[in-house]
């Protein structure tokens, strides 16, 4: 049985891609609350994922990156092959 390394892809949830678009569009933690109709808390939360996931670390690369129309994954890529 081979055991090759297989790497994971990380891809954003259906939400974190609405958060991704809403901060993208300079949108606070409320307003995308609202919209969403979801808790700010719960913005938080998936704002704190995306920059996980996609090694950010802070808004402005997340809408930085949907601004410059990557893929997170082609975002990260780009970002880490410097």
């Amino acid at each position: 049985m081979s055991w090759a390394f297989k790497p994971s892809v990380v891809t954003p949830t259906r939400r974190e891609r609405e958060v991704i678009e809403l901060v993208g569009r300079g949108l606070q933690n409320r307003v995308i609350a609202s919209e969403l109709n979801i808790s700010e808390n719960t913005v938080r939360v998936h704002t704190r994922n995306i920059m996980r996931k996609y090694k950010l670390r802070n808004r402005t690369q997340i809408a930085i990156m949907f601004k410059s129309d990557l893929s997170p994954i082609r975002f990260l890529a780009k970002r880490t092959s410097r």
